[in-house]
């Protein structure tokens, strides 16, 4: 069985939290894949900035030098930033997915063009340069906000969020022209499905993205058919040059 592990760039989360984050991928496991959830364990409680993003971009890449140790054949971010990413990809030889990545090419395959709701407006630079960097900056409509961050999520409660994101969505399609929606935090979850009925029932049939599942797929994916990342493009990096850090190597038996 292929293990997938889904790496968390949070100092912790909540067991609630840990509990929706694993349900939004584990409906995909099977007899030939399954998933596990790590945290850092150190840094911050949220993303929400260039700062926190930097931050977290080493441990991540560590993270993932680690589950390449423990035989997962995949790396998934659990956050649409997707801090560490390219470092990660670098320092291992097993797939990691960036759920913004990954969202962000669906939704250009999906419309002429996207937008994403998020959680607080100092993540729209984030969104708008990964964009460009991906290559699909022109296919970004826009980026609205809920005006609440990932630690008062769960204050805030199911019923509340969804409305806010509703709102947020209809303007994506009505004032900005998008014609599909992400979901701008990974922890939005179980609520994709409930917005794009809700779209539909106001007229809209846009598609609605969630991006941890969506990455998940892309794992698998890459797995079945035997698909890495280019070490062309991503140059696996000299850790001997590195003085007083020791870093995990993959144990290729476990694979």
């Amino acid at each position: 069985m292929a293990l997938i592990r889904v790496i968390t760039p949070l100092c912790s989360m909540s067991d609630e939290m840990a509990k929706d984050t694993m349900n939004e991928v584990n409906c995909l496991s099977d007899i030939q894949f399954s998933f596990d959830n790590v945290v850092l364990g150190v840094g911050p409680a949220s993303i929400e900035n260039s700062f926190d993003e930097a931050y977290t971009a080493p441990l991540v890449a560590i993270k993932a030098m680690e589950a390449e140790q423990d035989g997962c054949q995949a790396v998934i971010i659990d956050c649409m930033g997707d801090p560490g990413m390219h470092a990660a990809r670098e320092a291992v030889s097993i797939p990691v997915i960036g759920p913004g990545e990954c969202a962000m090419h669906m939704a250009a395959t999906l419309g002429h063009q996207f937008s994403c709701v998020s959680i607080l407006d100092s993540v729209r630079p984030i969104f708008f340069d990964h964009a460009r960097i991906y290559g699909i900056g022109h296919k970004l409509a826009s980026v609205r906000t809920i005006g609440v961050g990932v630690t008062e999520l769960e204050k805030y409660g199911a019923e509340q969020i969804n409305a806010m994101l509703l709102e947020q969505s209809l303007k994506c399609i009505q004032e900005d022209h998008a014609d599909s929606i992400i979901l701008g935090c990974t922890g939005f979850v179980g609520v994709a499905e409930w917005l794009q009925q809700e779209l539909e029932k106001q007229g809209f049939a846009v598609p609605v993205i969630n991006p941890l599942p969506t990455a998940a797929l892309q794992a698998i994916a890459m797995i079945r058919g035997k698909i890495r990342h280019s070490k062309r493009a991503y140059k696996k990096p000299n850790l001997q040059k590195y003085e007083g850090v020791k870093f995990p190597s993959p144990d290729t038996t476990k694979r």
